[in-house]
């Protein structure tokens, strides 16, 4: 069997709902799947998300299933493996050397005001930081990553019916373009906003895995979503699919582990 395969999932919506730690029936899956393949998580999230939303397969996975799973928060460009003393990071990148200081102030500077329009606009709640820096991408998240379950609830049900992401997602993009930022910017889970370099999306994944054998899992792959051009690069390969739920995604997985078997074969 040809273990250089590597199955990428994202996590929000793809192996867990958002935010929300990980259910034994998609543990079980993706610790069958190890078996024939590794694995990457490949999300926008930071790793501190990454190991509380895992934390019930972290406690429960043996060694034999943890070094067969690399963890890439912010979209990749962020690399940890696991070894003994538990997952070490080995390679990271730096958005604000990218992009350079006084560009990345100014995409703060027009966050923030974005922030009050839209506090201004909406009868919502907002709770707190709406800004986090993750090295190598800015999260921008309207309602406030301390947001309860509840006010994160009222917040999705505003945006689905108003398209406020989508609104200023457009804003942004043309303040990128009018002042010269070499910055992308897509819809990040169900709250937030990721803004990254140009070129540091998703694929930059595959600066550590072979895309020719790489497959791909993902909730948000439709245009303007942060999983997009991952699920499109590899798609053009046969090797992605769009989920909508980790439900989903354990029925896509398993039918990908009997293809695993014909392309080992």
């Amino acid at each position: 069997m040809n273990n250089t395969q590597t199955v990428l999932f994202d996590m929000d919506g793809t192996i867990t709902e958002p935010r929300q730690q990980i259910q034994s029936d998609t543990m079980h899956v993706i610790e069958c799947l190890s078996s024939k393949a590794n694995i990457g998580i490949v999300t926008g999230s930071p790793i501190e998300y990454i190991e509380e939303q895992l934390k019930p397969a972290l406690d429960n996975w043996d060694t034999s299933v943890l070094s067969k799973i690399t963890f890439y928060p912010c979209n990749g460009t962020q690399k940890y493996i696991f070894q003994k003393e538990g997952y070490i990071l080995t390679s990271s990148a730096n958005m604000i050397d990218e992009v350079g200081d006084k560009n990345y102030q100014d995409i703060l500077v027009k966050c923030l005001e974005f922030q009050q329009t839209i506090v201004q606009n909406y009868n919502l709640p907002y709770t707190g930081t709406f800004l986090q820096y993750r090295n190598s991408l800015l999260n921008w998240c309207p309602v406030g990553r301390d947001a309860s379950d509840i006010e994160r609830a009222a917040w999705i049900n505003a945006d689905n019916n108003f398209k406020i992401r989508d609104q200023f997602k457009e804003l942004l993009s043309v303040f990128f373009k009018s002042s010269e930022i070499q910055a992308t910017v897509a819809l990040g889970g169900s709250t937030s906003f990721d803004i990254y370099p140009e070129g540091w999306d998703k694929t930059y994944v595959l600066r550590h895995v072979n895309q020719d054998t790489a497959w791909f899992l993902g909730d948000k792959c439709a245009e303007g979503g942060n999983d997009f051009e991952l699920f499109k690069t590899l798609s053009r390969k046969n090797r992605a699919f769009s989920v909508v739920s980790p439900a989903d995604t354990i029925i896509k997985v398993m039918n990908l582990m009997s293809d695993l078997v014909v392309v080992n074969a």
